[in-house]
């Protein structure tokens, strides 16, 4: 898909030049940080938070906000403010005293939701399951979403309101 396929010859002229420095300035810090994390020494055994998708880093404050009041009002996070899940967010390394955001419906949905995020490329897909075990402490998550991929439907069941948060996030930015 080409740029202008996406609607991007429209939207260069509304920028400045600063604003257009800070977004490519943006763009390759996460994009460095990526390749930091993807290419580190496995002997460092360093564990990284989830990162934005580089293509929705301009969006990567309204990705964490409208995520965040999705799961807290549908009930499956417990609210313990903003601030505490934004650092998810962050792609920075996990530090060892990080306490577990507590997931509270099924637990095949966490996987699920985070595997939506990354196919719509919201968010990386770099070792999701990893990543969802040390943030939300669900075991298996790999199994689960074998599972759940393995069963006749192909997702979870109670997928429905899950699909809804992506699409309404995916609605957001544009």
């Amino acid at each position: 898909m080409d740029w202008e396929e996406e609607g991007w010859e429209d939207d260069y002229e509304s920028y400045t030049r600063n604003e257009m420095d800070n977004i490519i300035s943006g763009l390759y810090d996460d994009i460095m940080a990526e390749v930091k994390e993807v290419y580190h020494s496995p002997k460092q055994n360093k564990n990284f938070f989830f990162k934005v998708h580089p293509k929705r880093v301009a969006y990567k404050s309204i990705v964490k906000q409208k995520l965040f009041e999705y799961l807290t009002s549908g009930g499956y996070i417990e609210d313990n403010g903003f601030e505490k899940f934004k650092v998810i967010f962050s792609g920075q390394e996990i530090d060892k005293d990080f306490n577990l955001i507590t997931w509270k419906k099924q637990f095949n949905l966490c996987p699920y939701l985070f595997l939506e995020l990354a196919d719509r490329e919201i968010i990386s897909d770099f070792r999701l399951p990893k990543k969802i075990k040390l943030v939300f402490g669900i075991k298996g998550v790999s199994q689960k979403i074998n599972r759940y991929k393995d069963s006749d439907l192909g997702i979870p069941k109670n997928s429905k309101p899950i699909n809804a948060i992506v699409d309404n996030i995916l609605k957001c930015l544009v």
